[in-house]
Parts: structure tokens; sequence; C-alpha cells
């Protein structure tokens, strides 16, 4: 289980309440299981209206646990408007030991009101890729990757598995190379994005049950693929990796270096506009997967930067986000090295993002929060008491206007769990 939830390293909490006194939010003192208390009940003013720190975690409730052997955590995070969620991704069990893709909704206490495991048996390395949902019936799409193929899901809103297509085989004529990371979800259709021979979109027709594609551009030389989808209201915007360099040198693998392509469509998948991001050069690799429309005419794009005199590269640099807007873009670095962007959330101040920060050789759990115009407001760090590892996965706003993480932490070989926390960050 998650512990600690509510502190963070470097903090001392101070009480004056005894054990049966209940905490008065407001009061200037912090007591119980309050993060601050700034003597009013005002949130934006670092310290919230529930006398939260920015980024301090609350309610913490541990969906599962695992045997640490596989890539145990989150991928995708969905808020409903009741306060439940839907979060989907792997577990490894310890007996047999295999990884197995998971998918669930859980209420806010963590009870499942349901839980799949949609591979086959004795079927290792699975997982769920991205999550779409569909919010006039609370059907559930997904893509699930497993040994020998990839699939999209579709669950509806009881739970129960509907049906499952082998991606290649929705393809007329069936398509092996066809490979879809990212889900957006309209009110017309079921997008889809990943690669295809070079960065590819395409358009599910729910009712038909046909796909289509939208957008299908390779690279002069080395090989690109969408990180991420996502649906602006009036817009979709896709994101892709473009590696630059080779990514082998005889018997030898590493990371390629790399740059971002930013491409946003209208709804009916014909392009708008288009930007590269990243430094040019054989020494930066740029990668990211966390996008967000801005609300205001742009996207905010969350990733990493390697920067290395000579490649290969080694640990991450720069965390990096990326306001793109036609005329008022910016962009934000951390000032300190080994942060790594998993995933973004729009705030009415700004945004946050999360991830992790690499510490004496392991994760913590790491966010921060910047402005409209890309400054830092706050930033947080948290190591997990009895686990050698902390990531924060996904994120996605609450019913109570607070955010829902998602968090994965891990000891190597001996244990896992995968939980969610809401915290306070305005």
């Amino acid at each position: 289980m998650l512990q600690g939830c509510s502190d963070d390293p470097g903090m001392e909490e101070q009480s004056s309440a005894s054990d049966s006194d209940e905490p008065i939010c407001g009061n200037a003192v912090v007591e119980g299981d309050e993060t601050c208390d700034d003597g009013n009940l005002v949130s934006g003013d670092g310290c919230s209206a529930t006398c939260q720190l920015p980024g301090a975690l609350v309610e913490c409730v541990t969906l599962l646990e695992g045997a640490g052997t596989g890539s145990d955590g989150t991928q995708s995070l969905l808020s409903m408007d009741d306060g439940s969620f839907i979060a989907a991704g792997a577990i490894t069990a310890s007996t047999p030991p295999l990884q197995d893709a998971w998918i669930g909704h859980f209420e806010a206490t963590g009870s499942p009101r349901w839980l799949l495991h949609p591979s086959s048996e004795n079927i290792d390395a699975a997982t769920i890729l991205a999550l779409a949902i569909d919010e006039t019936d609370a059907n559930t799409w997904a893509i699930a990757s497993k040994y020998g193929g990839k699939q999209l899901i579709h669950i509806d809103g009881s739970g129960t598995l509907e049906h499952d297509w082998s991606l290649p085989d929705l393809s007329d004529p069936p398509d092996e190379d066809l490979n879809v990371t990212a889900l957006a979800n309209t009110d017309t259709a079921l997008w889809m994005a990943g690669s295809k021979g070079g960065v590819w979109m395409g358009r599910f027709d729910t009712k038909t049950q046909q796909l289509s594609t939208s957008f299908n551009e390779a690279p002069a030389t080395y090989p690109a693929r969408a990180t991420a989808l996502a649906y602006g209201g009036d817009s979709l915007g896709l994101l892709a990796v473009i590696e630059t360099s080779p990514s082998s040198e005889g018997d030898q693998s590493f990371e390629p270096s790399s740059k971002l392509l930013f491409v946003e469509f209208d709804l009916d998948g014909e392009e708008i506009f288009r930007t590269e991001l990243g430094d040019e050069g054989e020494s930066v690799a740029t990668h990211a997967q966390g996008l967000v429309p801005d609300g205001a005419g742009g996207w905010l794009i969350g990733g990493t930067q390697w920067v290395e005199e000579v490649p290969p590269f080694s640990y991450p640099r720069n965390a990096l986000v990326v306001r793109v807007h036609p005329s008022e873009g910016w962009e934000w670095r951390s000032d300190q090295d080994n942060r790594v962007i998993l995933d973004l959330a729009r705030s009415t101040r700004g945004v946050i993002a999360l991830g992790y920060t690499i510490v004496d050789g392991s994760e913590q759990g790491w966010m921060v929060g910047l402005d409209l115009e890309g400054a830092p407001l706050w930033e947080r760090q948290h190591a997990t008491t009895g686990y050698e590892h902390t990531r924060y996965e996904a994120a996605s706003w609450d019913s109570s206007e607070r955010l829902r993480l998602s968090s994965s932490t891990r000891t190597t070989s001996e244990k896992a769990s995968v939980a969610s926390c809401l915290t306070d960050v305005e």
C-alpha cells in the first residue's frame, strides 16, 4: 500500500490538537492531516481551501498489488462525473510470473465496480496502452497489447467485454504493420494514432466498425511514431516522435537522437497546423507523451530531453513543457537534471506536469505546477516508505475539482503496488 501520502520529504507537520480533536482548516494552525494552514479557506494562495499544500497527496487507495518483476503500473486514468474513475495498465503476478493487462472502474474508495484482465491465459508482457470513454453511455474503449499483437477492446458500462478486434484485421486489407498506441473519442468517431511505416492516425466508425486512414506520413530516413492523441472540443492534436539518427551500431542498441512533431486536425481529419519541436542535432533526444488542449486556442506538450556530448544517451536531463499556440507559445525546462514527465493536466492557473525524478539511482514521484505563462509555481517530490521506486503516471480532474492521479511503487523483483490519490493543486 502507498504510504506517506499526505507528506513529502523535508516537510515537518506541526499540530496543536489532541488526538480526539478534529482539525479546523483556516485557524492558522497545522493540525491532523493538514499540510498547511494559512488562516483562510481560499485556494490559489499556496495553501488550498482544504489546508493542503499544492501537490500533497490525500485519500490514497491501493488498486492492485504485483510482484515487481514487470511494468506494474498505470497507462491511462479517466475520472467520471460521480467521483469514480476508470484506470488501466499492467500488473505482474508472482505465480506464474506473467505480466497481465488490467482495466477497471473504481469507486473513489478504490473498491472496483468491475475489474477485467482481458489477456488470454499464459500470455506474458500484456498491458493496456490507451483508454477512451464514450460519455453518452459510459462505454470504454481500450488498446490492449500482448505478445503476438494488439487489440481494440470495447467494454460496456457494466464491465462486460462486448468485443475485441485484432488491429491488423480492422484494416482492409489486413495490415500487420499497423501499431496503435493512443485513442481519442469524439461525438462522431473513435480516433486512433500510432505508426504504420511512419506517423499514422485513423478514424474508427463505431457503428460500421470500419477503420480508415486519415494521416500517414513516413519520415525520410529513420522511424517515427505517434505518442499521444487528444480531443480539444473542435479539433484533434497529434504528437509524434521523429528519430533523426540510427538506433543501433553493430550489436549495440541505444537511444537515437529525435525531435517532436505536433499536428492539429479538424474533426474531419483535415490538417490545420503543424510544427516541429526540440533542439536539432545528434546530441539531443526529445520524447513526449503528455498532450492536452489549453482551453485558449493552444496545446500543452510535456516530455523529456536527453542531451549528451556523445550519444548513446543515459539518464534523462531536462523535463520539458511547451505551449503550442499561433501567437503566444512558450517553453519551460526544469533547472535540475533527471526529471521525466509522463502526463499533463491543465488547471485554471496553468498546467500540472507529473512523472518522476531520479535520486541516487531510485525513482521518486515528482510533479510541478506552471502558470499560464510557463513560470513555475510549486514543485514537489515524494519517496514511498518501503519501496525503492515511485512514479506518478497519469492524471485526470476529479468531480470535486481536485486532481486525481495514479502512481506505481516498486521494489524490483520483490513487490509492486498501483494506487490512486487526490491532490489539491490550485
